[in-house]
């Protein structure tokens, strides 16, 4: 088969029953690609337009719809394959089917280091509700947790002493034999106090007769991996809902934004399980890269003054450049987002804490609970 005529597809469905037929293995020994098929949801602030023309690299061939885009980019003298859906023009979806290693590094250029570009952040009971929510079974789970607030020997963060599972970092990859043990695992590990922080969870979607259609990684980041399957659909389907369902998450939080000509907004407030010292909390914050992991929060903050416990700092959103106030007390951070401020900052805020300060961070907002 001429992969040079597979590679661009006119029409979205044309493209949909190829991956179909490769998922199926009908093909895959006449392309000669054993690759895995591979989605990322990514959150856009500019059209798309505006985003080729700032990555040059990236050869653009329109298909007939105009939500769908063959994109053909260049890196390290070899040339890589993306199908791009963006119908909805805030949340696109990139598909691809080359190898992991090599293309990992390329989403990561075009997402968490492109201005206006991001990743999108699914806290860790969010994917677990997912199981539940669009009815699937799961095979096993990657956990991961590394605590970055300790990082630096000459600025104490945390005013207690910490036990030994807040002050570590780990990576847990399980596979259970059985579906239903995985609900055992998961609660000896919370018995124990280990952190259950999903840096991916597995999906299997079945039909009525428990033949498995697709069985996929979902990953905290947005990003999916198909194990096996015989119907691509099925995938499509579930990123569909993961990208409606985060939609509603961040149009929630963009509704409760400051507006101080129509006197509306609340308070967006992250409740901390684990006392800080705030002037050194924010000293790590700050950080360009936090035990080699580059800028995760992207968030810079400027001391303003001091007010009773809390410190007040004007704060820039380095994926928007909107700007925002930032109080943060011994057990309490509070985020007064203005209009122009992203609300993918308070979804990064609070995974990334998560990930790297503690798993029992909560979210508030107007005095009520957030079960995210």
């Amino acid at each position: 088969m001429d992969m040079s005529k597979q590679n661009i597809f006119e029409y979205e469905i044309d493209w949909i029953n190829y991956f179909d037929s490769i998922l199926k293995n009908e093909i895959r020994q006449e392309i000669e690609n054993p690759n895995k098929i591979k989605a990322t949801i990514i959150e856009s602030n500019q059209t798309l337009e505006e985003f080729l023309k700032k990555n040059p690299l990236i050869k653009h061939t329109p298909s007939k719809e105009e939500f769908f885009h063959n994109l053909k980019i260049k890196y390290r003298n070899n040339s890589y394959h993306f199908y791009l859906n963006n119908r909805d023009k805030r949340f696109w979806v990139i598909h691809n089917i080359e190898k992991k290693v090599e293309i990992q590094n390329i989403i990561y250029k075009l997402t968490s280091e492109s201005y206006l570009q991001d990743k999108i952040y699914l806290p860790h009971k969010t994917l677990e509700k997912y199981q539940e929510t669009f009815k699937a079974h799961s095979f096993g789970f990657t956990i991961n947790f590394e605590q970055l607030f300790t990082s630096s020997s000459k600025k104490n963060v945390f005013l207690d002493e910490l036990s030994d599972f807040d002050d570590i970092a780990f990576t847990l990859q399980l596979w259970p034999k059985r579906k239903r043990s995985i609900k055992f695992f998961l609660e000896k590990f919370r018995n124990i106090n280990c952190p259950i922080n999903f840096k991916s969870l597995n999906f299997v979607f079945e039909d009525e007769n428990n033949e498995v259609l697709v069985k996929e990684d979902l990953f905290y980041d947005g990003k999916i991996t198909i194990h096996r399957g015989k119907n691509f659909r099925e995938h499509l389907k579930f990123v569909k809902n993961i990208r409606e369902d985060y939609r509603k998450k961040l149009e929630k939080i963009e509704f409760n934004r400051i507006d101080m000509n129509n006197f509306k907004g609340s308070f967006f407030i992250f409740r901390l399980n684990k006392k800080i010292n705030p002037k050194n909390f924010v000293y790590i914050l700050n950080q360009k890269t936090i035990d080699n992991i580059s800028n995760p929060f992207k968030i810079n903050a400027f001391f303003m003054y001091k007010e009773n416990d809390f410190y007040v700092y004007d704060c820039v959103d380095l994926h928007t450049g909107g700007d925002f106030y930032m109080q943060v007390a011994p057990s309490e951070i509070i985020m007064n987002l203005n209009e122009n401020t992203c609300g993918n900052t308070v979804l990064r805020f609070l995974t990334n804490l998560q990930r790297y300060f503690s798993i029992s961070v909560e979210l508030e907002i107007n005095d009520e609970k957030w079960e995210i």
